[in-house]
């Protein structure tokens, strides 16, 4: 009796010392993955908000050519008409040009994927936030649970590059969007 009481609390006490939860390092990918957390496209897809948007404006085969021009245009009448489907368009069309750029294997290439991400951020937070003609979207839409994944993944893109450049350098290279904070 006394001897499996000594086992009982020395396998208690055993059980309490160890650590019931553990971390293990792990990519990005494989946590959303694990997780079951959606990502955002990292192409463009016939379905997406990103393609009617360049549908609308008829930019599909110029956004193929040369996606930096094709970013700036939408970005100039994002200015003009701030409309949320715009601007979601364009944080999704830069997150995808941000990824291709990220997976480019071309090292004369100088890769600029930071300044598409953190466009991508700013485009998703202002879905989100900003004063447009149409209403908040509501957190049960998917377009906002897909702002806010966009949103995240993005905002880590662009912090976790090694070569994030300047405000004046991304000015210089005519990638600098004014954002006013009321």
């Amino acid at each position: 009796m006394l001897k499996s009481l000594a086992i009982t609390v020395l396998l208690s006490f055993v059980a309490g010392c160890s650590t019931p939860i553990g971390a293990e390092r792990a990519s990005t990918t494989q946590v959303y993955r694990q997780l079951k957390i959606a990502r955002p496209a990292s192409t463009l897809r016939s379905d997406s908000l990103a393609a009617s948007v360049l549908h609308r404006y008829e930019l599909e085969d110029r956004f193929r050519r040369a996606p930096r021009e094709t970013l700036q245009m939408l970005h100039e009448k994002a200015i003009h008409e701030p409309r949320r489907d715009l601007l979601l368009g364009l944080a999704e069309l830069n997150y995808i040009e941000g990824e291709r750029l990220r997976h480019s294997v071309k090292p004369w290439d100088p890769n600029h994927a930071h300044d598409y991400f953190l466009a991508s951020a700013i485009y998703a937070w202002l879905f989100l936030f900003a004063d447009a003609p149409e209403a908040t979207p509501s957190p049960a839409e998917p377009r906002f649970r897909n702002a806010c994944i966009l949103y995240n993944c993005a905002l880590f893109h662009s912090l976790s590059t090694t070569l994030f450049r300047s405000p004046a350098s991304m000015l210089a290279h005519g990638m600098f969007l004014s954002v006013k904070l009321i």
